[in-house]
């Protein structure tokens, strides 16, 4: 089943085929979501880089552009499912998992679950639906 897979990038290689797979920037990644068609791998892979730093320059209102994401995400889940496109969201530094996905960045704590909800996951990387039916 395609979806996202939540990843440190010194994870990959636990992803085998997000080593290989195209690469492209969160805000690009949404911008290729508003395609039509998308401007995504029909039955693919695709690794996205950068939402920290996304998320990271929209500070002191990084958990609007969280909340944003979110609804974008989720607004675009039918076309991702329908093109059967897998998704690794590759993060740079380290994720926190509790109750709450966070990313431990050096300069703040990145509120990850308000775009992912919080996953269930094991220790190389979380699954998340297109649907994002974890929540927050």
């Amino acid at each position: 089943m395609a979806q996202y897979y939540i990843v440190e990038k010194r994870n990959l290689p636990e992803l085998s085929w997000a080593m290989t797979a195209p690469r492209m920037g969160f805000l690009d990644f949404l911008r290729a979501l508003q395609d039509d068609p998308p401007a995504l791998p029909r039955d693919g892979y695709v690794r996205v880089e950068g939402i920290e730093d996304a998320l990271l320059a929209a500070r002191p209102k990084m958990a609007d552009l969280a909340r944003d994401m979110h609804r974008i995400l989720g607004r675009f889940a039918g076309k991702l499912q329908k093109w059967n496109t897998q998704v690794a969201i590759v993060i740079e530094t380290r994720i926190v998992p509790s109750e709450q996905l966070w990313v431990e960045h050096p300069t703040d704590r990145i509120p990850l679950y308000l775009v992912f909800g919080s996953p269930a996951g094991g220790e190389a990387f979380f699954k998340v639906s297109f649907n994002l039916s974890s929540g927050f």
